[in-house]
């Protein structure tokens, strides 16, 4: 029984490791199209304005074959809380999580903070 559990944990840190190999590949495709990285954080400051919040995993959703998802994101609202984002914000990634962190979403469920997810960018000296 021992070796079974070690077999199945070993085979999870090999999917979590792809998962982040499939993340790193997204990212320089990104660049290839965009010729720069995603920001680390769009999102509108002038509270006179429409608010919208998105990150990088958003701006990488095409590239981790999740376009239907990428494309059902509304970036002229409130971001991932939104109702007009509730199609987007309910969808399950798994390339976002690994294996033993499974959750219902990868999506903000209540506030874009809230987004359950392995991976994490770095803000840099400013946001977008």
């Amino acid at each position: 029984m021992p070796s079974l559990v070690r077999a199945r944990t070993s085979s999870r840190r090999k999917e979590c490791v792809n998962n982040f190999k499939v993340i790193g590949i997204a990212l320089h495709n990104y660049h290839d199209t965009y010729l720069t990285f995603p920001p680390g954080r769009i999102w509108e400051p002038d509270p006179t304005r429409p608010s919208h919040d998105c990150g990088v995993l958003t701006m990488l959703l095409p590239y981790v074959e999740q376009a239907a998802v990428y494309n059902t994101y509304n970036f002229h609202t409130g971001g991932w809380a939104c109702v007009e984002n509730k199609t987007s914000s309910i969808q399950k990634i798994e390339v976002f999580l690994c294996p033993d962190d499974k959750m219902d979403t990868v999506s903000a469920k209540a506030e874009p903070a809230g987004q359950p997810t392995n991976i994490a960018f770095g803000l840099g000296s400013k946001a977008f």
